[in-house]
């Protein structure tokens, strides 16, 4: 045909034969895919585009790297971790019982991981944790602190051996190989780099691949093909749902959103880790009293011997944003903040919430001159500091921390009885005593109000250069699962502390990892495809919220089958058809209402079925329409905008044709049920319900379906997607037979 190109890379194996050329433009003329895609070697076509770094949370990290504990290439003899995030999921009971994915091989596809830390071995090869590494974006040999330390952090979530801080990683057994394919912007990592390292990942023999990154679901996508293509080999391929849950309910993200991908959600860890430091106050008496506190993590300078007096804005109990109107010239004192926001307001998920935020309050004071601040949290378990935009505020201080709410309440008692208070506070470059802390969480298990939710989409509209791209809306689940995600400790760069706090759908995702390579471990037998089936089915449904008063499981949309619990689907004896039941609107139903469960176990088994019901939410607010997104808007599947989700009392009943159903062993039999649709709804809202058909067995075996219908018309729902290409890069599968 006379096209000019330079070949990039290739790929090639049973799983996928393609290579990405970079084409003059002029000889691709309007319709590249049309061009590409007539030439008979060519199986299909994608433009290469670019991957955004990885998005989270870091909410603590150690102030100094010390040698915490001694190089080893692996540890021998792992005993059981009182990790709470192991306890949510059971991985606690696993490693008691001596399963630890020993020999599983486990590749992660992220940033660097520092593999001279030595909780990770300290080390490359054979005998050692990480048995090889290799790199794909080679754009820097460098760690950048804020993003290539997210490789390491998820390496030791997944693997951590060890360590003086008390934690293991949930398969410390496990055989991993690491592949840098993210670099620190969009503009250092394209999709061939991801190809490039999934690729690899797959030929390298790995069971397991794990990836905590994504990006908005899109239909030019070479990298969801090669993951399915890979997971229809067998190997269990585990992705982040990422943290964009409070742009609403459409905010979709491949790979996870593909359906042989399991996709992990993230939900509060039951405790709050954090790193403290020690130092001294006095008051008018010039008694030396100790107390602790933590830096921030950004947003400010690093703290540099301070013995300064201490400033309590006159109205820290309200929600005023400037505390500190009458309180004069602050210049050469440390500010005391409140860490909450300065409104009421509604979140996405209709909770109460406030606007503005800490920094908000921050500011105020260091237009009265102040360069230092201590902000302290509403109660006991303490929010995290976050660094804050700088594109909203010019005025922050220059070093900033965080102490205890009791402290807090210590320093303004004080301060109202008219002491005067002076800190002294070492800089953070001194070997001042530091160490960690854990407080209860008192959001502990439910889901994360960042991680991800909604629908997934499908083409309605050939794909055409400059045309309009129609998708539909669909009902499927998705994430699949939950694992605690926030906030999580694990390891980070030697050189940039050691070890951190941080947040996300991808501190979630490893643990999910970690854990299928315990199952593996302890189902050797047992195909991949019903170890999915366990995992999903004996996850735990979690609650709608803490009020005791609402008993309520959250939306399945949010949390998917719930929480994981690795060691009863480790033992489970009963499987189940299907891991959802999808109900369609009621406009096109779903004629299948049934489903299968399969005694693999020794004795006869009788199950008792229930209906356990989710919140039911309204997709659309009232008057909100069916989206129209015009030609000129970048891509995008954001519709409608993310206003506060709208909630509703009424919920969908499940009758079944027996309450309970004997199965006798090695037996399956088909469980048929009755739906009756919520009632009382705004119908041109598009309420959607959900809820759980739990299974009691007298085996002990405990499993749910979870099932999520509409009422009224999903069609109408039909986002757009405006396709601008202008790429000359393009990835093609190609057919070598």
């Amino acid at each position: 045909m006379g096209l000019s190109a330079t070949q990039r890379y290739s790929f090639s194996s049973d799983a996928f034969n393609g290579a990405s050329y970079q084409f003059s433009p002029k000889s691709l003329g309007r319709d590249p895919h049309a061009l590409l895609n007539s030439i008979p070697s060519v199986k299909k076509s994608w433009p290469v585009e670019t991957v955004p770094g990885p998005n989270f949370t870091i909410n603590s990290i150690c102030p100094l790297a010390d040698n915490f504990h001694s190089n080893s290439k692996r540890s021998i003899g792992i005993k059981t971790t009182k990790s709470i995030p192991h306890i949510m999921t059971q991985v606690d009971r696993m490693q008691a019982e001596g399963i630890t994915g020993k020999g599983i091989k486990v590749g992660i596809l992220d940033t660097r991981v520092d593999y001279t830390h030595p909780a990770l071995g300290a080390g490359v090869g054979p005998g050692h944790l990480i048995v090889r590494q290799s790199d794909h974006v080679k754009k820097s040999n460098t760690i950048c602190e804020h993003c290539e330390g997210h490789g390491t952090h998820v390496a030791g979530i997944l693997a951590a051996q060890p360590n003086k801080l008390g934690f293991i990683g949930a398969a410390p057994g496990v055989e991993l190989s690491t592949y840098r394919v993210i670099g620190c912007s969009e503009e250092e990592t394209s999709m061939e780099s991801v190809l490039n390292g999934l690729h690899r990942a797959y030929t390298d023999g790995n069971q397991i691949i794990t990836a905590s990154f994504g990006r908005a679901e899109q239909q030019f996508d070479s990298v969801s093909s090669l993951v399915e293509y890979i997971a229809d080999r067998g190997v269990i391929v585990t992705a982040a749902i990422r943290n964009d849950g409070l742009n609403g309910r459409f905010e979709r993200i491949i790979p996870a959103s593909r359906n042989k991908v399991v996709a992990i959600g993230s939900a509060e860890n039951g405790e709050v880790p954090r790193f403290l430091r020690n130092a001294t106050y006095r008051t008018n008496d010039g008694t030396a009293k100790a107390f602790v506190w933590s830096p921030a993590v950004s947003g400010s300078s690093p703290w540099v011997d301070v013995e300064l007096p201490l400033a309590v804005g006159q109205s820290t109990e309200t929600r005023d944003c400037d505390n500190f109107k009458n309180a004069g010239d602050m210049t050469g004192k440390v500010v005391l903040v409140k860490a909450s926001a300065c409104s009421d307001t509604v979140d996405y998920m209709g909770f109460a919430t406030r606007e503005g935020d800490m920094w908000s309050k921050a500011e105020m004071a260091v237009k009265r001159g102040a360069e230092h601040v201590l902000f302290y949290s509403e109660n006991e378990a303490t929010d995290f500091m976050q660094p804050p935009d700088s594109g909203e505020f010019r005025n922050i201080p220059r070093a900033a921390g965080m102490v205890p709410y009791s402290t807090a309440q210590e320093f303004i008692r004080l301060q109202r009885s008219g002491q005067q208070i002076t800190l002294q506070m070492d800089s953070l470059n001194t070997s001042s005593q530091r160490y960690i802390d854990r407080v209860p969480n008192a959001r502990a298990g439910l889901t994360s109000k960042a991680s991800n939710w909604g629908f997934t989409y499908r083409p309605v509209d050939n794909i055409s250069l400059g045309l309009y791209l129609r998708t539909e809306f669909e009902l499927n689940v998705k994430p699949d699962v939950l694992t605690p995600g926030e906030p999580i400790l694990s390891t980070w760069p030697v050189d940039h502390g050691g070890y951190a706090v941080l947040s996300g759908t991808s501190m979630a995702t490893p643990l999910a990892a970690g854990i299928f390579a315990l199952l593996l471990e302890a189902r050797k037998n047992m195909s991949v495809a019903d170890l999915k089936t366990l995992l999903a089915t004996t996850a735990k449904p979690v609650a709608f919220t803490t009020n005791a008063q609402d008993t309520s499981l959250a939306p399945v949309l949010h949390q998917g089958s719930g929480m994981a619990q690795v060691w009863n689907a480790a033992h489970a004896t009963t499987l189940l058809s299907t891991t959802k039941l999808i109900f369609g609107d009621t406009l096109y139903p779903t004629l299948d209402r049934s489903f299968t469960i399969r005694n693999i176990g020794s004795g006869e088994v009788t199950y008792t079925l229930t209906n356990r019901v989710a919140k039911t939410f309204y997709v659309l607010g009232e008057g909100e329409g069916s989206p129209d997104v015009p030609d000129e808007e970048p891509p995008s599947l954001m519709a409608p905008s993310p206003k506060a989700v709208k909630y509703a009392d009424a919920v969908a009943e499940i009758v079944f044709a027996n309450s309970s159903v004997v199965v006798p062993a090695g037996h399956s039999v088909e469980v048929e049920l009755a739906l009756i649709p919520p009632k009382g709804l705004r119908i041109e809202s598009l309420p959607i319900y959900s809820g759980f058909i739990t299974l009691d067995g007298s085996n002990g075996d405990k499993l749910s379906l979870p099932y999520v219908g509409a009422v009224g018309s999903a069609g109408r729902m039909v986002p757009g997607l405006t396709v601008l290409l202008g790429l000359t890069c393009f990835v093609a599968l190609l057919d070598y037979l």
